[in-house]
This record gives C-alpha cells, structure tokens and sequence, in this order.
C-alpha cells in the first residue's frame, strides 16, 4: 500500500511550474564626479516597466483559480531604484591611508508576489563605513541599514 499525504503531493516544491512571457522596458542612469582628487560622487538611478503579456503559475492556480496574469507585474522589482555614494579619502601617515564612504539606496515599492495582491513600501538604506588601508591591510569599520528600514 503507498501512503503519500495530499497536502505534500498538492503543494510541494517539486509542483510549482511557472512559464510565460514578459514585457520589460526601462532607463538607467550612471555617472561619477570628482569634486577634488580625494572626494568623488557616484549616482544611479533607474526606471523599468514590467508586465505579464502571459504567465501562469501551478500553484497560485491550484490556489487562486488564476490561470493567467495577463498585465499583472513580476514580483520583487520596483518601478524606480537608485542610489548615490561618496567617498572621500587622504593620507593619514608615511604608510596608511584613510577613507570615509556614504552609501544611500533608494528601492521603490514593489508586488510580494505575482498576483499583485500585496506591496513592500519603498525604503532608503543608509551605509558608512570608515577605514584606513596600508598596502593589502585594510581594517574598516561599517554601519550598515543606519536607520533600520
């Protein structure tokens, strides 16, 4: 006799199928500028369009009854992302250097999943770090998620 439990066979990790098709556009911007020969400035930022022109997902349709996603958006990618860093650095003796860097990311907000039904809010993360560097050593010190978002 085979004994095999229905929740496990119906939703196991081995059941989810997902194919389909995606419409993604988008626009990224980069540079960078050296305010002296120690400080420099880098920006990023990012816009992009996602939708299903045809997706289907087994599981969610053995949950749901959804079979298609048609207009819907891919999970996890915000309409809008960027960030800006600075880093400035100098001489500290004969032998070290030291270094100071900001690092502020921007992610818009985004679908959990892709039947859309839930969004993440936009957060801003905010890195420093400091350190000094000799050669191949460098010892630094970081704070990274400055304000816990």
């Amino acid at each position: 006799m085979l004994d095999i439990p229905l929740a496990i066979t119906a939703f196991s990790a081995a059941d989810i199928d997902e194919a389909g098709i995606q419409d993604l556009e988008g626009v990224e911007f980069e540079t960078s500028f050296s305010f002296t020969q120690n400080w420099t400035v880098q920006l990023n930022a990012s816009w992009s369009e996602n939708k299903f022109t045809e997706f289907s997902d087994l599981f969610f349709e053995r949950v749901t009854g959804v079979t298609n996603y048609k207009g819907l958006k891919y999970e996890g990618y915000p309409e809008w992302m960027g960030n800006l860093s600075t880093t400035y650095t100098s001489q500290l003796t004969d032998d070290w250097d030291w270094y100071g860097r900001a690092d502020f990311m921007y992610h818009g907000d985004y679908f959990t999943e892709n039947l859309n039904l839930a969004t993440a809010s936009d957060y801003l993360l905010t890195n420093f770090r400091v350190g000094v560097i000799r050669g191949d050593l460098r010892v630094e010190l970081f704070v990274r998620n400055l304000f816990s978002e």
